[in-house]
């Protein structure tokens, strides 16, 4: 039985066999699911522009806020501030370049 050996094959092969039972229960692609999870990531103003909530009613695309969720928190706090001063959020291509 695989769960019997899984210990012993150590936490990655663990993780990713988690991943696609998920992705299966969901009906998204691992790659997506990944995606989801790096939005995690996100400090919560931002996070809430993805979803959103955002009380300026400012939005971010999925992709960008994916790529920016790489950012430390900090340097998410000042991109967020720079976003509110222009009233613009990244593109994607723009997203990928910081």
């Amino acid at each position: 039985m695989v769960d019997d050996i899984s210990g012993q094959l150590g936490p990655k092969y663990h993780k990713e066999r988690t991943n696609v039972q998920l992705a299966e229960m969901v009906g998204e692609s691992v790659k997506q699911l990944q995606r989801y999870i790096r939005l995690t990531y996100l400090i919560e103003p931002i996070q809430q522009m993805v979803d959103g909530t955002h009380e300026f009613n400012m939005r971010m695309a999925f992709n960008p806020a994916t790529e920016i969720s790489f950012l430390k928190p900090e340097e998410q706090e000042m991109l967020y501030q720079a976003i509110l001063e222009m009233q613009a959020t990244p593109s994607l291509m723009q997203a990928q370049q910081l």
